[in-house]
């Protein structure tokens, strides 16, 4: 989590989205703090619509999305000019 979390911070969501992608094709469950800084990467870069595909995603997984996560994608819904969403 700390390489996406170093992405969010550096605005490279596509870097942030690799790692997440790594992380699963290596067996390795990627967790809440995974996805919120993922959500957060596509935040910060104004990526709403990937911001949301994710917060799916999380669902899917069996994660409970949770106030940061919410946040961060409300926050790329801002940024992103989708309000309506």
């Amino acid at each position: 989590s700390a390489g996406i979390n170093a992405c969010a911070k550096g605005r490279q969501w596509e870097e942030a989205l690799g790692l997440l992608r790594d992380m699963t094709e290596q067996g390795v469950t990627p967790d809440e703090v995974c996805f919120n800084g993922a959500i957060n990467a596509c935040a910060r870069a104004g990526q709403s619509e990937q911001a949301l595909k994710l917060l799916n995603e999380m669902k899917l997984e069996g994660l409970v999305p949770n106030t940061v996560s919410y946040s961060a994608a409300i926050s790329a819904c801002a940024k992103g000019g989708e309000w309506n969403k």
